[in-house]
């Protein structure tokens, strides 16, 4: 609420006498007053006199509800200087104001200022990583968004979209993030909703709609270059080219993300940032060149190895599928005495994870195709479930499914040839055309 105008004020206290079940007369009589007087402060015809104000809100026990635009101004500017600590990442700082904004929570009747305040201690609960206290606060606030502010149910969707991040429900959360996007209004949308919606994107898959989205974050932020900010948008970047073939982008934005990476001094992102060139260079037939920077990232994974594993599951992801895609380099070259053994490598580490167990299977059965048993494995096991687990997993199924139609049109079996065409061309268009539904 920008202001509170008469009318408001009139339309504020009639909403809390209704609430009470009270009619005109029983106010008009409490405060000492014709009938006509209540109802015309009501329809914003008259300002009450303090004298009058005072008595309807003691009347109404709602003596802590701020009615006037000063007193609205003062929690309103609480909750602003609680969210520039938020913002500016002082998490200290923003516990020590909690409780100065929490008195919020007692005012009857303000269900806009409430949920605003809940919103921006659901923020400080994900700081914390408190997932579970952060939930039970949307879940409160759902009771209170009809005839909220757009600005509050814009905070809503943005928390309630990074819940369903942290939970791996992404096609959820681009919902959310969406609709932040739809109550933006006239207003810049901001990196905080735009950063996150294109990752979400990416990791389902939808790589043109995650450009689209990050390019217009990474215009948006500020920073210098010791920013892990700058490292990912060019690291995304960089994986949304490769994928959607744009090879010259993605080495562009890969040796920006390499520098960055190093000017951080952060190994993980340097092997990652190397284990994705490689992967551009084998989809360009560079094989030797493939070889060479996928050999660097494993060199640097191996010697980051132990934190790599402690630091969570997604690293562990980003190493089997360089193995993956070393191994298939190896067939590729016709080097299949040596294929094997790096797969070997990988599958302590992947036998925790059923995925990768299966794309490390997948790729040993790839390089015997000449074995009914492993062509039969890879059409009826490894891509079905390969295909149900959506996301990243599909661009493997890729690298399997254009294997099998080579192979096959090079034994002259149309029918099968065709299978696998229809597969990656399915894959081609959920991943360009179809929109999250």
């Amino acid at each position: 609420m920008n202001n509170v105008t008469s009318l408001e004020l009139g339309e504020r206290l009639k909403q809390v006498r209704k609430a009470k079940e009270l009619s005109q007369e029983n106010v008009a009589y409490a405060i000492d007053k014709h009938t006509s007087v209540v109802s015309r402060i009501e329809s914003g015809q008259v300002n009450p006199s303090t004298e009058v104000l005072d008595a309807i809100r003691r009347f109404l026990e709602i003596e802590k509800a701020p009615l006037l635009l000063h007193e609205v101004e003062i929690y309103k500017n609480r909750l602003l200087m609680w969210e520039a600590l938020l913002d500016a990442n002082r998490v200290s700082d923003a516990k020590d104001m909690q409780p100065e904004c929490a008195v919020i929570l007692d005012l009857p009747y303000e269900y806009d200022l409430i949920l605003r305040y809940l919103m921006l201690e659901t923020r400080l609960l994900f700081k914390e990583s408190n997932y579970s206290a952060a939930e039970e606060n949307l879940n409160r606030a759902e009771t209170l968004l009809p005839g909220t502010s757009n600005e509050s149910l814009y905070a809503y969707q943005i928390n309630r979209g990074f819940l369903f991040l942290t939970r791996g429900d992404y096609k959820s959360a681009v919902k959310c993030y969406r609709q932040c996007l739809d109550n933006t209004g006239d207003r810049q949308p901001e990196g905080r909703v735009l950063e996150p919606l294109a990752h979400c994107y990416l990791l389902l898959g939808k790589y043109h709609h995650a450009i689209r989205y990050m390019q217009h974050a990474r215009l948006l932020h500020k920073g210098g270059l010791t920013d892990i900010k700058h490292f990912v948008f060019s690291f995304e970047l960089a994986v949304c080219y490769a994928k959607t073939g744009e090879h010259k982008g993605a080495e562009i934005h890969y040796g920006m993300a390499l520098k960055h990476a190093q000017i951080m001094g952060d190994q993980m992102g340097q092997a990652g940032t190397l284990a994705g060139m490689g992967e551009v260079s084998f989809n360009q037939d560079d094989y030797h060149k493939a070889l060479n920077q996928l050999d660097a990232a494993l060199e640097m994974y191996n010697k980051i190895m132990p934190d790599m594993l402690l630091n969570n599951v997604n690293n562990t992801v980003s190493y089997i599928d360089v193995i993956f895609r070393k191994a298939l380099c190896l067939i590729k070259m016709g080097r299949l005495n040596e294929y094997q053994e790096v797969i070997e490598q990988g599958r302590p580490i992947a036998a925790e994870h059923e995925i990768l167990s299966v794309m490390l299977e997948a790729v040993y059965h790839l390089g015997r195709l000449t074995n009914t048993d492993s062509i039969y494995y890879l059409e009826n096991t490894a891509i079905p479930y390969l295909l149900s687990c959506g996301g990243p997993t599909r661009s493997v199924v890729l690298d399997l499914c254009k294997e099998l139609e080579a192979y096959y049109k090079k034994k002259k079996s149309k029918t099968k040839a065709a299978y696998m065409a229809a597969i990656i061309r399915d894959i081609y268009e959920d991943m360009f055309i179809r929109d999250v539904e």
